[in-house]
């Protein structure tokens, strides 16, 4: 009376994690496998994902300066590599300004004609706000948005 049918047996978990090589594709792939093989415990979880390689690894105080020293502002060191920009951070304050402190401040005064240019990058409002928030932001409180996505037009 109201149970249902179990999908996830352990088997069908194990050869469902025999499919990935890496950690981060079974999370990526199969999420509701990974959730099953959790409630089967600790033990079993370490079992089925023993094959895999983890793709984040601990970096030494070395790698993030060397990392770091690639990127020219905040913002791109997060994109390209939010691994070693989190690992900074987890580090203190005093060492992520350290490791950052020849990079550029990402502060930039949109002119009228700079907001246009980057809107032509994107040709919707959402891929706007999404590619380039700062500019986005600036062109809506300014009243621009109509002038550079006008409504109806697709």
């Amino acid at each position: 009376m109201g149970g249902s049918t179990l999908y996830w047996t352990p088997e069908k978990i194990r050869d469902e994690a025999k499919k990935y090589d890496t950690l981060s594709d079974f999370y990526e792939k199969s999420p509701s496998a990974i959730g099953a093989a959790r409630r089967l415990g600790k033990e079993f979880y370490d079992e089925i994902t023993s094959h895999m390689t983890r793709k984040l690894t601990k970096l030494s105080e070395k790698d993030l300066i060397r990392i770091a020293k690639k990127y020219n502002n905040k913002m791109t060191f997060y994109k390209e590599d939010s691994n070693a920009y989190a690992q900074s951070k987890r580090k203190g304050d005093e060492f992520f300004n350290k490791i950052t402190s020849h990079m550029k401040n990402q502060h930039t005064y949109w002119t009228d004609e700079m907001l246009r240019d980057e809107s032509l990058k994107y040709s919707s409002r959402n891929g706007f706000a999404k590619g380039s928030p700062s500019a986005y932001t600036t062109a809506r409180k300014r009243g621009l948005l109509d002038s550079f996505f006008p409504k109806g037009k697709k």
